[in-house]
């Protein structure tokens, strides 16, 4: 569950009480088992590079209770990530693993284990976004379930540049038992040329394993939230550029759609292929990304550059195809339809491919003989369904 809580003059001073160029970690675990408790922390204090706090705490009891937390935060410039695990035995009754002092369910606080800040400057004026977003899971074994919460917190302010767009709430989830979760907002600005953009976040996370004592077997939690890998400033405008003083490089342009892979029989969830961004008219890649669909042939991918760009999608027997994007802002809805039949992968269906084909012919997967290559539909055998597809697009060659 998010709760969309008002935060502009929290981020602020978030932003303007951490200096430039930094990161930080703090963690700390507890563990308690009955009556004994015990804690451990670690702070990395503020540096002008990526790094990490990992705090242990192991509790026991002469009678073989034991329960033990481990809490740990990284940090770097546009990344955050915590990561807590709890086990305890069924001589415990509470477990906690939890972030840089003390935080609690029943009062919201502002307590961070990672934190993050850094100045931008601005080449070129427009309109650009900055992006923030929050995903993670919590896993969980045996008796009780943990209580849980992860937070994200994220500022940008600076001089020469006009908010356009304030998101107005940080990111937050919390629950109990296990979950997955993701959000994204973003704040917009724009920008006159050589603005400079002050940005920071901040990642606060804590778990809470409750059983009863007595109960038979090991309970194991895990809270795993991450910021997908990083903050993202998209230009809206051409002729935009960012210069992180940490020397990160933040601009990222998710480009998101469908491929329809043409003569198969199964789901296309799982399935690889290989996206290249390039200069238009160019065969150099500049970027080549290995992708795997989603469900109904989903995808999606970031990518550095901005401008007009050609981008190209393969599939394992599908012929390249291409299309060129004006990379500016996020784009959605992009569409590829992709031919069958190209069974050794040189981009094209010829001779060759009905040779490996014919060789292959009344195959079945897990069998000698069989070629994945060459069961074009992906039914697991190679049969004159097969045979048909590849004859459908005999001759056919994919773009360079």
């Amino acid at each position: 569950m998010r709760l969309p809580v008002a935060v502009p003059l929290v981020v602020f001073a978030l932003a303007a009480s951490v200096s430039a160029q930094s990161t930080r970690s703090t963690s700390r675990a507890y563990a308690l088992v009955g009556s004994l408790f015990t804690q451990n922390s670690q702070d990395s204090g503020y540096v002008a590079a990526s790094t990490t706090a990992t705090a242990e705490a192991l509790e026991f009891r002469s009678s073989g209770g034991q329960a033990f937390a481990r809490a740990e935060f990284m940090s770097g410039f546009g990344t955050l990530r915590a990561r807590h695990t709890a086990d305890l035995d069924n001589q415990g009754n509470h477990t906690r693993g939890l972030a840089y002092g003390p935080d609690d369910f029943a009062g919201e606080g502002h307590i961070f284990g990672g934190e993050f800040s850094d100045v931008i400057t601005i080449g070129g004026g427009g309109t650009f976004r900055f992006y923030y977003s929050l995903s993670g899971s919590v896993a969980h074994t045996g008796p009780g379930a943990p209580l849980w919460r992860a937070k994200l917190y994220a500022g940008a302010f600076g001089t020469g540049v006009t908010l356009l767009r304030a998101p107005g709430f940080f990111l937050r989830f919390e629950g109990t038992g296990p979950s997955s979760f993701f959000a994204e907002d973003y704040y917009e600005f724009l920008a006159t040329p050589g603005a400079e953009l002050n940005i920071a976040g901040a990642l606060g996370a804590l778990m809470d394993v409750i059983r009863e004592a007595g109960e038979p077997g090991v309970s194991h939690s895990v809270l795993d939230a991450t910021n997908t890998g990083k903050f993202r400033l998209v230009p809206m405008s051409p002729g935009m550029s960012f210069s992180a003083a940490s020397g990160t490089a933040y601009t990222s342009v998710r480009v998101s759609g469908n491929a329809t892979l043409e003569g198969l029989a199964t789901s296309a969830f799982g399935m690889p292929v290989t996206i290249q961004v390039r200069e238009v008219g160019s065969l150099t890649p500049l970027e080549t990304h290995h992708v795997v669909l989603g469900e109904g042939g989903t995808f999606s991918f970031e990518t550095a550059r901005t401008g007009s760009h050609d981008v190209t999608i393969q599939g394992p027997s599908w012929l390249r195809a291409k299309t060129t994007l004006n990379l500016l802002g996020d784009i959605e809805g992009l569409a590829f339809s992709l031919f069958n039949g190209d069974v050794n992968g040189d981009n094209s269906v010829n001779l060759a491919d009905f040779l490996v084909l014919r060789g292959a012919f009344g195959s079945t997967l897990g069998n000698p003989g069989y070629v994945s290559g060459a069961d074009l539909n992906r039914d697991g055998t190679v049969n004159v369904l097969d045979f048909l597809i590849l004859r459908s697009n005999f001759g056919r060659s994919g773009v360079a």
